[in-house]
């Protein structure tokens, strides 16, 4: 609890204040579904957010301020409560999250991830190097905190009262750091105001996000706004084979570590060898980073995983961690829960359960598969969500009938649309040829169909949704999880045995 007038007194941008403020408040809410008696609302609004209609429900919830950036709804009579004004009502409640939780990030070293593809695997990656160097890494992102194992927490990047009270629960349970997984919608909204990082990595970009963004240069800008705001004392590691690598750090006060194939980069990759077992490379430094090479190996597959690990290994030595110490770190790295998560088949077939959901990560994923398996069927499962880039369905279509032989299109998260409609849109990027198409509605019945067509040798994958365990229909949430669909059907054929 803290006295509103502390509140206020550290808030950059107060511009007027109706009401007393010789009160108390016990916490800081923006959905007046969840406030108290003594919180205070923060009515963020914007696209997403149109809490300034819910301040009536949060007062007669109990609030005891409203905080605010629209001067048209600051009221004549404030009926008990303390109206705040501010100029940016998100910045605001970033600022005031962190005073509430007395500033935990300023005893943690912080470290971001960010691009369209890889934040999740480079940050486990880069959470289990700095785990094994001696220091005790949190992580927050899509699979959501981890501390005492685990537990979702809703977005990627949470809103700056959740993400500073974990940052809080990261302090007290010892966390020496913390990896994140900053999303282009935290940089957009300023979940992550008043954080400074120490480090951050780009992987990559693609089309995503279109339908927040609105084009792709707002989108690449919230990417890039994140390596803008980093300071002297911070590294950018940097993808330089993404069109937009070098870019991205461009405007940056942060020392610069480029990793990939390029001339250029520091941190250099050469022969590669990828296989069904995993991956090896050689990765050549450059003279600030004191010349030499060294040789990696992983059972994690695929060049963006091989991209993913050096990315994390070049944020650690930057760190100042010995490189020595990396190879036989990177050797017992695990898969990352619905990362390219294969399951063997009881007919000699095998799966792969996959998030990749935007048209660059299917690409990607499809072809580390064909290269893996050549000798059977390359099947895929996939849908796009509702309520996002519809422009990226037509281009999924497109990559799935280019490097699949039988396509099974079906639901992802059609939340409030037509999943029928969705599914319209993704079958008008498949032109006709080879590739043979069924259109499954039901996401079940879509894997079970794959499945039972599956034969030895075959690989089957099923793309999107990854980790997820539920699905998004309507304003419904129901549980759904597609390795235990695939489990599931596996089980039945052996007696309720799994064979692995």
């Amino acid at each position: 609890m803290k006295s509103l007038t502390s509140i206020i007194s550290i808030l950059t941008e107060v511009i007027a204040i109706r009401g007393a403020v010789e009160k108390n408040v016990s916490a800081i809410r923006y959905d007046s579904r969840v406030v108290e008696p003594g919180d205070l609302f923060v009515a963020v609004n914007g696209p997403d957010d149109q809490a300034l209609g819910f301040v009536d429900a949060a007062l007669t919830a109990g609030a005891e301020a409203i905080l605010l950036d629209d001067p048209t709804h600051m009221p004549e009579r404030t009926n008990g409560a303390t109206w705040i004004l501010v100029r940016d009502a998100r910045r605001a409640m970033a600022e005031a999250s962190a005073y509430m939780f007395n500033y935990p990030m300023h005893d943690m070293v912080l470290y971001g991830v960010t691009g369209t593809n890889g934040k999740t695997t480079t940050a486990h990656v880069l959470q289990f190097l700095l785990n094994g160097t001696g220091e005790t890494t949190g992580m927050i992102g899509t699979l959501g905190k981890t501390i005492e194992g685990t537990t979702p927490t809703g977005y990627t990047t949470p809103e700056s009262p959740e993400l500073i009270g974990i940052l809080g629960e990261m302090k007290k349970a010892g966390m020496t750091s913390v990896v994140m997984e900053i999303s282009s919608h935290a940089l957009t909204l300023k979940r992550v105001e008043g954080l400074c990082f120490s480090g951050g990595i780009f992987t990559n970009i693609a089309q995503d996000h279109l339908d927040f963004h609105t084009t792709f240069e707002d989108y690449l800008d919230a990417k890039k706004s994140f390596f803008d705001r980093l300071d002297l004392h911070a590294h950018a590691v940097v993808n330089i084979d993404d069109l937009y690598g070098a870019g991205m750090a461009r405007d940056s006060n942060a020392a610069i570590v480029r990793y990939g194939y390029g001339r250029d980069a520091d941190l250099r990759i050469s022969d590669t060898n990828l296989d069904s077992n995993g991956s090896s490379w050689v990765v050549t430094f450059s003279d600030a980073f004191g010349g030499g090479v060294l040789t990696l190996e992983s059972t994690l597959l695929g060049n963006f995983n091989v991209m993913n690990i050096t990315a994390a290994c070049g944020m650690v030595i930057a760190a100042g961690i010995d490189r020595q110490r990396l190879p036989s770190l990177v050797s017992s790295l695990k898969p990352v829960p619905g990362r390219m998560e294969t399951i063997s088949l009881r007919n000699g077939a095998t799966a792969v359960v996959d998030y990749a959901h935007t048209p660059d990560a299917l690409e990607s994923l499809l072809k580390t598969t064909r290269e893996f398996h050549r000798k059977g069927k390359l099947i895929l499962v996939f849908g796009c969500g509702g309520d996002r880039d519809r422009g990226k369905r037509p281009l999924m279509g497109r990559i799935a009938s280019d490097l699949s032989d039988t396509i099974y299109v079906t639901s992802d998260n059609p939340r409030s649309e037509d999943p029928e409609t969705i599914i319209n849109e993704i079958l008008g990027g498949i032109e006709g040829g080879p590739t043979r198409v069924n259109r499954i509605t039901d996401r079940r019945t879509a894997i079970e169909a794959a499945l039972s067509e599956t034969t030895s040798d075959d690989i089957l994958v099923v793309a999107g949704k990854g980790h997820e365990t539920y699905q998004l229909v309507g304003a419904e949430r129901r549980y759904f999880d597609d390795r235990e669909v695939v489990r599931g059907w596996h089980a039945e054929g052996t007696n309720g045995r799994e064979q692995n």
